[in-house]
């Protein structure tokens, strides 16, 4: 606690000195100003709070909400497009259908992919023989074809796979065709995952409807046909699955023979052999 610099001079000078010098009043109560203003700044330290200075205002804050189309990318704030497209948020495209407009020229000239002309690159200068007829500067296709120059095929149940000439569709489970527009039916089968039919026994055909060729249709089953080769047939077929099971007999056979055989050898040597009970010449050991 910070003592009062007039009680400090009280105590430290006699009256009689103090009396006579009334001059150093003034001179003491800047001291006393200087050292309360020491011990208001060493209170200051010894708290906790930190003072901060003001934040500095720059201005209000700006969201950038931009949203970029046709495959264009925002740098610093704005849109930056690709090559075919322009406008503030690329919306716009001054060529159509793939054409590019120069930068080097004045006025902004497309130059168009083959096949097409105009200002903008919008008309057709020909369609793919046989697939389309060229009307007022556009393409009406043919049934099943489609496109820009009617150089792809319409597939109905499936995609379409290339272009120009070397298109074809690639049909999805079930379908067949140029175009995908029929339907697989196997009557007397199923349809495997390589999109064709799998019949069943003694059927054939590409929709498994008709009967095998050693087969015919009776009915509604194909049943083996009956004449004299096939009759051979299968007699030679039988004989052949017999085989195996004569040649087991007959091993079985020799087999017991060979055991009756040796059996009967064995007994009739076993009764032949002389009996030494009884017999004139038999001694004793």
């Amino acid at each position: 606690m910070l003592v009062s610099m007039h009680t400090l001079c009280a105590y430290a000078f006699p009256k009689r000195m103090h009396t006579t010098s009334m001059w150093m009043l003034p001179l003491l109560d800047v001291l006393v100003a200087l050292l309360s203003s020491v011990n208001a700044n060493m209170n200051l330290f010894n708290t906790s709070t930190i003072i901060q200075p003001p934040p500095i205002f720059f201005g209000p804050e700006v969201s950038i909400n931009i949203t970029c189309l046709n495959g264009g990318s925002i740098i610093d704030g704005k849109c930056h497009c690709q090559p075919r497209f322009e406008g503030k948020r690329c919306e716009i495209e001054p060529c159509l259908n793939g054409g590019m407009r120069s930068t080097f020229s004045p006025n902004g000239k497309c130059y168009c992919p083959y096949g097409l002309t105009g200002e903008k690159c919008e008309t057709v200068t020909h369609c793919v023989e046989g697939k389309g007829k060229l009307i007022d500067g556009k393409c009406k296709c043919a049934d099943r074809w489609s496109g820009l120059f009617c150089q792809s095929r319409t597939c109905y149940n499936g995609v379409s796979v290339g272009t120009g000439a070397e298109t074809f569709c690639l049909c999805d489970m079930g379908y067949k065709g140029p175009f995908c527009d029929t339907p697989i039916v196997c009557v007397h089968g199923a349809i495997s995952s390589e999109n064709v039919c799998v019949c069943e026994p003694h059927w054939d055909g590409e929709s498994c409807d008709r009967c095998a060729i050693d087969r015919r249709l009776e009915g509604d089953e194909c049943r083996l046909i009956v004449n004299e080769e096939s009759l051979i047939a299968v007699e030679n077929q039988e004989a052949a699955e017999m085989w195996p099971l004569v040649a087991v007999g007959c091993a079985a056979l020799a087999l017991v023979v060979f055991v009756a055989v040796s059996g009967a050898v064995v007994l009739k040597r076993f009764h032949s052999k002389p009996s030494r009970v009884g017999s004139a010449t038999a001694t004793d050991v």
